[in-house]
């Protein structure tokens, strides 16, 4: 087999193949492998296999909506995008654009849910290279800013009474600041009894 370009510049390669019969055979035997992928496949736009791949998981409505709500967030920058032009380097402009335009989880979300589809179209054979390929997914921290509960504070938004005051702390107070000061889940806290409690100890 030879191969020679028609035209220099062109794109376009012109191939000659001395015994055709067995070329065809090793090129359907490949196929059949998975070595060699469909070239009309991968034109399918990200969006388009998105909502195809998502409509294949069968999913509950109230992820359903999660999801969707993630790929709009992607869909302004690779929805368009065929899939076998995604690049390395277009994984590495979608993370740094959800970064810059949502934080938290919820830019995580859409990453990992970008990865997923990106996974089932390797399976499906749409594209044969990972854009993500040695890209690591570290979890935007939030900008909000994280303060910790001091008792003053827990005593303020419990509304605590001052000292000498004859009402005594509500249920909720009570709790609000057992958790605070515990580190005891709500549950926890509600299935509390005093048999729990090591009075001696303070435990």
């Amino acid at each position: 087999m030879s191969v020679k370009e028609t035209k220099p510049g062109s794109g376009k390669y012109q191939v000659r193949v001395y015994n055709p019969h067995a070329y065809e055979r090793e090129m359907k035997s490949k196929f059949a492998r998975g070595q060699i992928l469909d070239p009309n496949a991968g034109r399918k736009t990200f969006g388009e296999y998105a909502t195809e791949a998502l409509a294949a998981r069968h999913l509950r409505p109230g992820n359903k909506a999660n999801y969707d709500r993630h790929l709009t967030r992607i869909w302004p920058i690779w929805g368009q995008r065929q899939m076998r032009t995604l690049t390395h380097t277009d994984a590495m402009n979608l993370t740094r654009a959800l970064r810059t335009s949502h934080d938290g989880a919820s830019t995580a979300k859409a990453l990992v849910l970008a990865r997923s589809i990106r996974n089932q179209a390797l399976a499906d054979g749409l594209i044969e290279r990972d854009p993500f390929a040695r890209l690591r997914l570290n979890e935007p921290k939030s900008r909000r800013k994280q303060e910790r509960a001091t008792w003053p504070s827990v005593r303020l938004a419990v509304g605590e009474p001052a000292k000498g005051a004859p009402a005594g702390p509500s249920k909720t107070a009570v709790q609000t600041a057992l958790g605070a000061g515990t580190g005891l889940r709500v549950g926890e806290i509600a299935g509390l009894e005093l048999a729990g409690i090591d009075w001696l100890r303070k435990r």
